[in-house]
């Protein structure tokens, strides 16, 4: 249950905030529940839907390489409640639950082209530590998109981080607010009988799976690429044996992965101090 009440959207009389709320209830993403929250704030509300329709719906910058951006946040930092999310024009232009599935491993994975690699591994710097923006990567990022798509994405990503952890805290869940509705659902998201179930599987969609089992899943591959000094923010607890002989793997390793950015040297030597 939310922490923060839902307003209901039958007792919104402002013209404005009734049609945000029909596109959550026939667009999704945002879905219905994060904007009857922001309800409570009709100027909120509306700075918000501005920001979101600039940033994320229009620009110049490929709509699919901003979803992706952010569904990788979602993975990495557990909001279910978004990553159970998807957009329906990013789908239009091809992105695939393939591509969600293996977010994580964008690095190694070959389901991203460089243009797509070069944008997540910037959403990356910016979710967890702007020293990961290295000259290579700004040498990539500017030869794949303009200065002002830079800017574009780069305040897309920095607004869905915010609001992703803040819809987390707050604990939102799908189906509480106009439950009738499932546009932009995830396939493990919306029920097997409905109408977006049904599109997912003809699309060739992974078909629609328990969620919590899907989630379950993602926070073990996010745990996996995490330094041990950070996962004090997960829900798992793993055992002062493991720690060690994952820290000596991940050393040697050099953290080629690291989606917090803590290099090599402070994450060892926190993990030691936690263990001391």
């Amino acid at each position: 249950m939310s922490r923060i009440s839902y307003v209901d959207p039958a007792t919104v009389n402002d013209p404005g905030l009734r049609a945000i709320m029909q596109r959550a209830r026939v667009e999704g993403t945002p879905r219905p529940e994060s904007q009857a929250i922001r309800l409570h704030h009709p100027e909120v509300m509306k700075a918000f839907n501005h920001a979101w329709d600039v940033f994320f719906r229009q620009g110049t910058t490929d709509h699919s390489i901003k979803e992706l951006c952010r569904l990788y946040i979602s993975k990495s930092v557990e909001c279910q409640y978004c990553g159970g999310q998807r957009s329906v024009l990013a789908r239009e232009q091809g992105t695939t639950e393939a591509q969600v599935d293996e977010i994580l491993d964008f690095l190694t994975s070959d389901r991203f082209d460089e243009r797509e690699r070069t944008a997540l591994e910037w959403a990356m710097a910016i979710a967890w530590d702007p020293s990961l923006a290295s000259d290579n990567l700004w040498d990539r990022l500017h030869r794949h998109f303009s200065e002002p798509q830079l800017v574009e994405l780069g305040h897309f990503i920095a607004l869905t981080l915010g609001q992703q952890r803040f819809l987390k805290t707050v604990s939102v869940r799908h189906g509480e607010v106009l439950a009738d509705t499932d546009p932009g659902l995830a396939p493990e998201e919306a029920p097997a009988s409905t109408p977006q179930a049904n599109r997912a599987r003809e699309m060739n969609f992974a078909t629609p799976v328990d969620a919590t089992t899907r989630w379950s899943q993602a926070r073990t591959i996010a745990r996996s690429t995490l330094p041990l000094s950070m996962r004090c923010g997960t829900s798992a607890l793993v055992d002062r044996a493991a720690d060690r002989e994952l820290l000596l793997r991940r050393r040697s390793a050099r953290h080629h992965r690291l989606p917090s950015g803590v290099s090599p040297k402070l994450g060892v030597q926190a993990v030691e101090r936690s263990h001391d």
